[in-house]
């Protein structure tokens, strides 16, 4: 992210990162889409396959990362007293004032967006009641989704804003988290693949947001710092909703999870006032 923004900074170019970024989640979404569908495939054919050519596609992408060019705005030599410099740096630039609002309420929604992605999705979908057969298909259709949210992601950032757009994607992941141990099966699996398009919405508007507020020199500490305190919480919850998940079941954990993240974003716009 640190490295796209500054290359167009360089350029003066820096108000198409969104949409580049964008783009770029959406190739990563369907790069795992069709490796969804054609994973199962090259298994039946040898069960070593999928592994020997991911190992091959990571070797050669070395090759391409070797050719990037690093943009010359303040680069700065490394060394270790210079890494912690920016480390403080980073936690700084997150909660400066004002900017210190913002951060507080984009942390707050994408630490919970965190557990829906990494537990509360891939749970459901096991508890949806299909077929092994399309449950591969159906985790390819939330890829789609998720690439279809980041492309178009754009559309409510020009037409909302980009604190209103966080602000309604966060309301309708409520709503879907709310709604899901209501809704049939059918109906689940869309609220599903729109979830993944909601995630991948919040987190491309939310990096930009990120990057226009940062100076470059501590630009990719910074998002490395929002990254690890947005990880933190499901780091230290992931075995106890677990627990929640195998006594009351996901749908009723999403419901809870749901109710939790709409009161946190009511809480954030009462005291911190974020539409004035």
């Amino acid at each position: 992210e640190a490295l796209l923004y500054d290359s167009l900074k360089e350029e003066n170019q820096e108000n198409k990162y969104e949409s580049l970024y964008g783009k770029m989640v959406s190739l990563e979404m369907i790069g795992f889409a069709v490796a969804g569908v054609g994973s199962g495939f090259l298994y039946s054919i040898w069960n070593g396959l999928p592994y020997l050519l991911t190992a091959v596609a990571r070797l050669s992408s070395l090759i391409f990362l070797l050719l990037l060019v690093e943009p010359k705005i303040k680069q700065i030599k490394f060394s270790f007293a210079i890494y912690f410099s920016q480390i403080k740096q980073g936690f700084r630039e997150l909660f400066k004032t004002p900017f210190i609002k913002t951060t507080i309420l984009l942390l707050s929604i994408s630490a919970l967006l965190v557990v829906d992605y990494e537990t509360v999705l891939s749970v459901q979908l096991t508890h949806l009641g299909f077929a092994k057969e399309y449950f591969g298909i159906v985790a390819t259709l939330m890829f789609i989704g998720a690439a279809c949210g980041a492309h178009f992601r754009n559309v409510l950032s020009t037409r909302f804003g980009q604190m209103r757009t966080i602000i309604l994607v966060t309301v309708l992941m409520g709503v879907g988290l709310i709604l899901a141990p209501f809704i049939s099966l059918y109906i689940g699996t869309a609220v599903l693949i729109f979830r993944s398009a909601f995630i991948a919405i919040n987190d491309t508007v939310t990096s930009t947001i990120i990057n226009q507020n940062t100076k470059s020199e501590v630009r990719a500490t910074t998002i490395s710092t929002f990254n690890m305190l947005k990880a933190i919480p499901y780091m230290f919850t992931a075995y106890g909703m677990g627990v929640l998940m195998d006594k009351f079941s996901p749908q009723y954990f999403a419901l809870g999870l749901g109710i939790f993240l709409l009161l946190i974003l009511l809480l954030q716009l009462r005291l911190l006032k974020i539409l004035k």
